[in-house]
């Protein structure tokens, strides 16, 4: 299915050591997981926040971090975590007619739809109160849900539940039923593998990584020289500060 016009990332998929695909070691070797060190900790932001003493909102630090981007650039790997990741659906024979993307994951929502042999919708952010219904649309769809289309939403990574969930209202609101939830990187903490939809039962969610990074609050011990050093990334998908964090990782291993 890839097009190889360009860097495909053939030479990326990762063996073990029974000579078996990898994912971790795939995600590894797109310089795609980021883990700091005792020697230089450097605390990762973008997971999640938490309300402090006078109720101000503190984003949670880790000092891990999967970034999903640097796989889906390479048609070849974005491929194989696609095939990866429909597995666990097709042996639970989950029952879904359409594959609707998330905003900005349109190629991994393409990819599974190919796995699953059907259609796939579009999506865009869009934050506009409509007058006429009296409620806010977050999520406009390019292409049609139609009326009773089973739904299975498509994603890189699942970390953000409540804004996934307000997704999902909008998928039902449109008239799906959302079936089920498919990513790569499940960055969930405490692991979730199942996903409550608005009047609906709860429905799976299937990926092929689940690392459980902890989430530490910003006071906490486990983060505490990064948070006094400085040494702090909040929007670890920023591709300049992804940069960072891997330049500074090898550099580490250089010396080590």
């Amino acid at each position: 299915m890839a097009k190889l016009t360009r860097n495909s990332g053939s030479g990326l998929i990762a063996r073990d050591y029974q000579s078996k695909r990898w994912p971790e070691g795939t995600v590894r070797l797109c310089d795609g997981w980021y883990e700091s060190t005792p020697g230089r900790r450097i605390a990762v932001g973008g997971c999640g926040f938490y309300a402090d003493k006078d109720n101000s909102q503190i984003p949670y630090l880790r000092n891990a971090c999967l970034n999903f981007l640097q796989v889906s650039q390479y048609p070849v790997v974005l491929d194989f975590f696609a095939e990866m990741a429909y597995r666990p659906i097709k042996k639970s024979k989950t029952d879904f007619s359409v594959v609707v993307a998330f905003p900005g994951e349109d190629a991994f929502g393409f990819a599974i739809a190919y796995w699953g042999k059907c259609g796939v919708v579009y999506s865009e952010r869009t934050d506009i109160y409509d007058d006429d219904k009296k409620e806010m649309k977050h999520f406009h769809f390019r292409n049609e849900i139609r009326k009773g289309d089973k739904v299975l939403i498509a994603l890189g990574t699942v970390v953000d539940l409540p804004s996934l969930r307000l997704f999902a209202d909008e998928i039902v609101r449109a008239g799906g039923k959302v079936a089920g939830v498919v990513c790569v990187v499940n960055d969930t903490f405490p692991l979730e593998n199942e996903f409550i939809v608005s009047e609906q039962d709860a429905v799976p969610i299937f990926s092929v990584l689940s690392p459980e990074i902890p989430r530490y609050r910003q006071d906490a011990p486990e983060v505490a020289d990064a948070v006094v050093s400085g040494s702090i990334i909040m929007d670890p998908h920023d591709s300049d500060s992804w940069s960072e964090l891997i330049g500074s990782m090898k550099k580490r291993r250089k010396k080590d």
